[in-house]
């Protein structure tokens, strides 16, 4: 930041030679100095706008076929993740489809639920197996998209279930809408949510709500908590460092990799604070 205001002093007096400028450094910061650091690693991110609406599930697709015409396909389309990552799919694989079946499955026989959804699919993809060289875990940035992509897939599919089962969810009966019809309004489609996200969506409005709710509770019964601990994943796990040892790749690179481990540590971590008893007896936890 010093360096960078330096920067505009100079390109100031540079436009205007006669001005008269001063540079103040402020010796205390009122905000944290690493806010506008360079990030250290590279990452990929995505960036969704807009709230939910009948074009939640209409993905921008368009593809020109072999004619020269334009074609507006799916995100659910087999060859959609082929023609967006040839570099990964080189063979022109077959992606997510909706009637792939689980292993040993038949489409005569009697199961709920045959077919194979999104996220296992995608965790199926990314699973790293011996003897065998995965292209898709070697991308690096690449893989990096490909996940922020899949993830995207999932939410917009999980998205359309939702909307597709409000009848189910019984979001009619919801007390606003109750109470707007009891003052005499006619017309009450334009109150709240279109849209009821249920608690059980993770992320969600209701999700956080109930979760708060669960943590005031247990304050409410059990006291204030006496340790609030935050767990955060370190890329310098002798762990990571172990299985990246012979590979060129960077931690952020496997992003899968650090969610599995950062996962099985915090498990270990809670059977400690539970069953190891290193903090004395845990009566409540969350």
């Amino acid at each position: 930041m010093l360096v960078k205001s330096y920067r505009m002093v100079r390109d100031s007096l540079h436009e205007n030679p006669g001005a008269n400028l001063k540079l103040r450094l402020i010796g205390k910061r009122e905000q944290d100095g690493r806010t506008y650091n360079l990030p250290t690693s590279s990452e990929v991110a995505a960036l969704i706008v807009g709230d939910i609406s009948d074009s939640v599930e209409k993905r921008d697709i368009v593809v020109q076929t072999s004619s020269g015409l334009l074609q507006r396909i799916s995100e659910l389309h087999p060859s959609y993740l082929a023609l967006q990552y040839p570099l990964l799919f080189p063979y022109g694989d077959d992606g997510y489809r909706v009637d792939i079946l689980h292993r040993g499955i038949t489409s005569s026989s009697n199961s709920k639920r045959p077919t194979c959804t999104m996220r296992e699919f995608f965790a199926y993809r990314i699973q790293d197996r011996d003897q065998s060289f995965s292209l898709l875990l070697n991308a690096k940035r690449l893989f990096q998209q490909f996940l922020v992509d899949g993830y995207t897939m999932i939410e917009s599919e999980r998205l359309f279930f939702i909307r597709k089962q409000q009848k189910i969810l019984r979001c009619e009966s919801y007390e606003k809408l109750r109470n707007h019809q009891a003052l005499g309004s006619t017309d009450i489609s334009n109150v709240g949510q279109r849209v009821i996200l249920p608690s059980s969506f993770t992320g969600g409005a209701r999700y956080m709500m109930q979760n708060y709710l669960d943590a005031m509770l247990l304050c409410k019964w059990f006291g204030y908590p006496d340790f609030f601990i935050t767990f955060t994943c370190n890329p310098k796990w002798p762990e990571v460092q172990r299985f990246l040892k012979d590979t060129p790749l960077h931690p952020e690179d496997r992003p899968d990799i650090l969610c599995r481990l950062f996962k099985i540590k915090l498990d270990a971590f809670i059977k400690d604070l539970r069953e190891n008893k290193i903090f004395d007896t845990v009566q409540a936890g969350i």
